[in-house]
């Protein structure tokens, strides 16, 4: 089974453009009409941590599709513990962290005719409803910038919600959003 994993591996131009080569390839578009489509080529010098287009792609390093959204949520409860005492002005003693409440990704991706988003995780197997999920896919973020890498692994993982938007009063691309809950996020390089 292949593994997505989601990778800013080449500088934010170059990753962008070659999402577009990719799209212009299923689709047959004329090369010289998308050549030079992405931004600088240079990931800027800064501080300041950026995002830019990524893409989805295999352990083999072939793309499977472009995200726009990916936001990864994590929360605890905290329970306050009180004291009987006249200074505490109903203030909490103590705090206390208690279990990982939320763990999900968002992802947000165009479809492709060719590769569906539930095909893209589950290779080889139609999902036709989520109940069918039988077992885990593994997730990688990868962050690369001026000096720097990071990897995070998500594993187990399944998709919790998906929803498709269809429109005839929009652009007409299909979009598909997705909530993935994970067991683990684990920190497999980087400082």
């Amino acid at each position: 089974m292949a593994t997505p994993f989601f990778d800013q591996e080449f500088s934010p131009g170059q990753s962008l453009q070659n999402s577009i080569n990719e799209i212009a390839k299923r689709y047959n578009v004329d090369e010289s009409l998308v050549r030079g489509v992405g931004a600088s080529q240079d990931v800027p010098n800064t501080r300041t941590r950026l995002s830019h287009a990524f893409t989805v792609r295999t352990r083999s390093n072939r793309v499977i599709g472009a995200c726009y959204e990916f936001n990864q949520n994590q929360g605890i409860q905290i329970d306050d513990e009180y004291e009987i005492d006249l200074n505490a002005h109903g203030l909490p003693a103590e705090m206390i962290p208690q279990a990982l409440t939320t763990r999900d990704v968002r992802l947000a991706r165009i479809d492709l005719y060719t590769e569906i988003f539930e095909d893209v995780f589950y290779e080889g197997f139609e999902l036709v409803d989520l109940t069918h999920q039988r077992v885990p896919f593994r997730l990688r973020e990868v962050w690369r910038g001026p000096a720097i890498r990071r990897i995070y692994e998500y594993f187990p993982c399944y998709i919790q919600t998906m929803s498709r938007d269809l429109g005839a009063n929009n652009d007409r691309v299909t979009r598909v959003v997705a909530a993935i809950r994970w067991g683990r996020r684990t920190k497999v390089q980087g400082r």
